[in-house]
């Protein structure tokens, strides 16, 4: 109890041992041995630094990006859980409509030096994940794999201050795995750590009646030291494997979003998937229109994906194809693909509309795109261009 009050004191095998207090003092201030009683709190410390990276996400998940990330994959997930198909069919159209209107409010219509710059620049490959804000469609994006690097940084900083604790921060990473995977492997005991020693010396005052306090040096056996050194031998091991498995995914995610023509590749797939796979019942809303690949060959799907979806678009579809499926994200895909169509059928005929009075030839009909009228007379061509 003294020992785990007062600390204890960590000798070398070439010290001498201590007769006075001046000694005694003097060993304290160089190898004073008194936190490993509060290994619990730096235990709770490290767990919250792990929970940090995902708090930070967390926070911008819910409207700091511009939209309640968190909201919309609920409602996607509630889709694919509902039974009822009318409710689903709303929770569907929900997203497709607020993904629509997201686009629309992350639109880029600048027309200054600095836009064109910026869309310059992001054809380089990878420039779109650096030329970073959300009139370019890649901060979410962005502020992921930013989440990403964190908890990488989380996992390489814990990795050396265990090193440290267990007493080998001389020792590179590699060397030091190997040494503990050998130890393990040859089932020998471990030689112990000066932070985590078993036994130490402590200086014991006892009070004699008359005469001076006389000092002991007492030998204090810390078998929960045993504990704590296996405890973080396996949270070294437990970090190196999430430190592998977090490299790996910042990899997969920077593939996935870095590299436009695979990203495109992979939504016009996607689409055409979605667009084949609705099968029409009675009462039920058909989103998918039966058409497949030979349709989004068009340019008008090129317009879709680069100007509509961007970078923070197929995010937000991956998300929600790993968090509520294939089935729900290919309805939400295609429906928001039919909004898109809507709204530039909508621009054409008001093209059309405000075509100048002395284009002959020209009707705008309320259900089909406008075909120049020829009366079974040769069309005439006009005389001004367009």
């Amino acid at each position: 109890s003294v020992c785990w009050v007062q600390g204890t004191i960590g000798l070398k095998v070439d010290d001498a041992l201590p007769n006075v207090p001046a000694d005694w003092e003097k060993l304290k201030e160089r190898s004073d041995i008194s936190f490993y009683q509060w290994v619990p709190f730096c235990l709770s410390i490290q767990a919250m630094l792990f929970y940090l990276p995902h708090l930070i996400w967390q926070a911008l998940a819910i409207n700091s990006l511009g939209d309640n990330l968190e909201c919309l994959l609920t409602r996607a997930k509630k889709a694919n859980q509902v039974d009822d198909r009318g409710a689903r069919q709303n929770l569907v159209n929900a997203c497709a409509d607020h993904l629509c209107k997201l686009s629309r409010q992350h639109a880029d219509n600048r027309t200054n030096t600095w836009s064109a710059l910026q869309h310059y620049l992001t054809r380089i490959p990878g420039g779109r994940l650096f030329i970073v804000g959300k009139r370019m469609g890649n901060r979410i994006a962005f502020l992921y794999l930013l989440v990403k690097l964190l908890y990488l940084a989380n996992a390489l900083g814990q990795l050396f201050i265990i090193m440290k604790f267990l007493g080998h921060s001389d020792m590179n990473m590699v060397t030091f795995g190997q040494d503990l995977f050998n130890i393990l492997k040859s089932k020998r005991e471990w030689g112990g750590s000066e932070f985590f020693p078993r036994q130490t010396l402590c200086p014991v005052k006892v009070p004699h009646l008359g005469v001076r306090n006389q000092v002991y040096t007492a030998v204090c056996a810390l078998p929960v030291n045993m504990f704590n050194e296996k405890i973080y031998i396996f949270l070294w091991l437990w970090i190196c494997f999430v430190f592998l498995v977090s490299v790996l995914s910042l990899l997969t995610w920077l593939g996935r979003l870095a590299l436009q023509r695979y990203s495109r590749d992979f939504l016009r797939e996607f689409l055409a998937v979605s667009l084949l796979a609705p099968i029409r019942l009675p009462g039920d809303e058909y989103v998918g229109d039966g058409r497949g690949e030979e349709e989004l060959s068009d340019p008008l799907v090129n317009k879709f994906l680069r100007e509509v979806v961007r970078c923070d678009g197929n995010f937000i579809i991956r998300m929600l194809r790993l968090n509520a499926g294939d089935v729900v994200t290919g309805e939400i895909l295609a429906r928001w693909w039919k909004l898109f169509m809507q709204s530039e059928e909508r621009n054409r005929r008001d093209l059309y509309a405000k075509m100048p009075d002395y284009m002959p030839g020209f009707k705008v009909t309320p259900d089909a795109p406008p075909r120049p009228e020829s009366n079974g007379e040769p069309m005439k061509t006009p005389e001004h261009n367009i």
